[in-house]
């Protein structure tokens, strides 16, 4: 199956390892109902590839230009711009977007519970983002698919002069090495909140472990009242 997809399909290689993580789980139901005697992923112990994600991180330049931004004839992109920076200030997971959405935000940490863990999650409200959330009365309207707001992103993208810059991506699709240029804008997307939010608070000079701390979202007591919570 790997073969198949990485010689005839030439898949990407994350591609081809997310839909090797979806077969095991598949064999793994099969095997629980007794469907198959054994799963062969963990029978065989077969790998499954994976390499770093292509990926950029807004900076201060980039983040100034999308929160002064005039969107206000295009109330569409004007929501989707908004929500984008509370993840790029959150560093927020669109997945738990919803919840963070209905909670009251009274604190400068709220606490919901992490989709994607099962476990709580400690969410910074820092300064920008409540100026953001000031705008909806702390509420933003429902959200639209995660596929149509990377597409609006995209075409919000376009709009920011820094994101004209273009980059070299290195990727592997039908088991060659892939190098590419493309334009920073091509690369927007929601997933560039967390990395946003991480080279930010490197880049004012926050210890590697508290980043880790605020943007894995565990115990974040020690910023409740600290200057990074007055300030940013």
């Amino acid at each position: 199956f790997e073969n198949y997809m990485t010689i005839d399909l030439e898949h990407k290689l994350n591609t081809i390892g997310n839909n090797l993580k979806t077969f095991k789980s598949y064999l793994e139901v099969l095997r629980k109902t007794g469907i198959i005697s054994f799963n062969p992923f963990v029978k065989y112990e077969i790998t499954i590839p994976k390499e770093e994600s292509v990926g950029i991180a807004l900076d201060d330049g980039e983040m100034k230009e999308l929160n002064e931004l005039d969107l206000s004839e295009n109330p569409r992109l004007d929501v989707v711009r908004d929500q984008f920076l509370v993840l790029c200030w959150t560093g927020l997971r669109i997945s738990d977007f919803k919840s963070f959405n209905e909670i009251p935000k009274d604190d400068d940490i709220i606490t919901i519970t992490n989709k994607k863990t099962g476990e709580e999650a400690h969410i910074p409200i820092f300064p920008k983002t409540k100026e953001i959330l000031k705008k909806y009365d702390g509420k933003f309207p429902k959200t639209i698919s995660e596929q149509n707001m990377n597409n609006y992103l995209k075409e919000i993208g376009l709009m920011i002069k820094g994101l004209e810059r273009s980059i070299e991506v290195t990727y592997t699709k039908g088991g060659l090495q892939v190098k590419e240029i493309k334009k920073r804008n091509e690369l927007l997307s929601l997933h560039v909140g967390r990395r946003t939010l991480s080279t930010h608070l490197a880049s004012i000079g926050i210890p590697y472990h508290e980043i880790m701390l605020i943007t894995g979202h565990k115990s974040l007591k020690n910023f409740q009242n600290s200057s990074l919570m007055q300030s940013s």
